[in-house]
């Protein structure tokens, strides 16, 4: 189509210049002669036009053919480039839709102004909550569905949202459509209007759950001791420590004991080590039972040994706990279809003024051992 109206132009426009140079030459000498003679230009030149005005119309015909054919030329390119914008438009939505129907992550987009989040439709599947949410930051909805420990930094998220912030990243759990806790990582940027107003936050949630789930067992490992599933000697004394300097600013009172099991190495001896490991693991629940369920911390500090830091209100409290500790484990008289009779001894020391792990770990361990030496089966407080 392009070459037929090239050719054509280039016909009509030889054509053209054939008429004029043969049909105003000989005119032209003429017209000019008579000018030279003195005769009025005017008149030469209405005479000129009159005589000659098939050839002016054809002239005229021709450069509006032409006009005419470049505007039809034109449309016609301007149609051919937008339908290729629009299917590449069409290919590239086609592909993005592709792409968020198999990934995990969440597209959001916030308007300031109208405090509008609209998140992609997956959110309603990882969620199980309208993706379209009104008065986000006014009416804070969303808040239910956080995590308690991480409340805070779920309202830090809100409050970037209309701080003008560039950058915002974010890490929280929300509830799930599975009614479990999903972890997120939330980015977004800001985008500005022409006088620098933040006016949207657009930005993508990531669901990362698997990969903190995999980091908390790989940190649950490295803490616990492997086989009784209290903590390991190091992170124990880690934490003790943390909580016996916080006793100092905030006159906490700690009960710290160690425990320690009687006549282990008899039970290994007749038994074998596979029953002296079900002992550890006997004594372990029971700790568990009575001290873990209020808050205190339990560590293997030993082979056959265990300590536990109690938050007490006085050492009556500390009393109580222990007594019921040491009547379970007498009470515990049958292991694998053998029964035997297991005692622990205790020693137990009050943090009301000592508060390094150390010198607390030290005085417990001084009253254990007159504890054993003295019979066993029993528990007694420093001082």
């Amino acid at each position: 189509m392009k070459i037929f109206i090239a050719r054509l132009s280039v016909a009509l426009a030889v054509i053209a210049c054939i008429l004029l140079h043969v049909g105003f030459s000989a005119d032209a000498k003429a017209a000019m002669a008579q000018a030279a003679a003195g005769a009025p230009v005017s008149g030469l030149l209405i005479d000129y036009v009159t005589r000659h005005h098939l050839h002016i119309m054809a002239v005229t015909i021709f450069l509006c053919i032409l006009i005419v054919l470049y505007v039809m030329e034109r449309s016609r390119m301007q149609l051919r480039v937008q339908k290729e914008i629009a299917k590449k438009s069409a290919q590239e939505e086609s592909k993005y839709r592709v792409a968020m129907e198999i990934s995990n992550d969440i597209l959001f987009e916030y308007d300031i102004e109208n405090d509008l989040m609209v998140n992609s439709p997956r959110f309603t599947d990882v969620y199980g909550r309208n993706n379209k949410i009104e008065n986000f930051r006014e009416s804070g909805s969303e808040i239910r569905y956080i995590h308690r420990e991480d409340l805070s930094v779920f309202r830090d998220f809100i409050d970037d949202l209309i701080s003008g912030k560039e950058m915002i990243e974010h890490e929280f759990r929300a509830l799930g459509a599975s009614g479990e806790y999903v972890w997120s990582h939330l980015r977004g940027k800001t985008i500005f209007d022409e006088n620098g107003k933040p006016v949207k936050v657009i930005g993508k949630l990531v669901n990362i759950d698997l990969q903190k789930k995999e980091l908390e067992k790989l940190t649950y490992m490295a803490q616990m001791d492997p086989f009784t599933g209290v903590y390991n000697k190091e992170v124990f004394s880690e934490i003790a420590d943390a909580c016996l300097n916080e006793n100092r600013k905030e006159s906490n009172l700690y009960a710290f004991a160690i425990i320690d099991i009687d006549n282990f190495k008899k039970f290994n001896d007749t038994y074998g080590h596979l029953f002296g490991d079900r002992i550890l693991k006997e004594i372990v629940n029971i700790a568990k039972s009575v001290f873990a369920k209020n808050g205190d911390i339990i560590g293997r500090v030993g082979g056959d040994e265990f300590a536990v830091l109690m938050k007490v209100g006085g050492k009556e409290e500390a009393d109580s706990r222990i007594s019921k500790f040491m009547e379970q484990v007498r009470n515990s008289r049958v292991i694998d279809d053998k029964e035997v009779s297991i005692t622990v001894s205790m020693g137990v020391s009050i943090t009301a003024e000592k508060t390094d792990y150390e010198e607390v770990f030290e005085m417990a361990d001084s009253v254990l051992y007159d504890v054993k030496k003295q019979g066993k089966n029993d528990y007694a407080f420093a001082g």
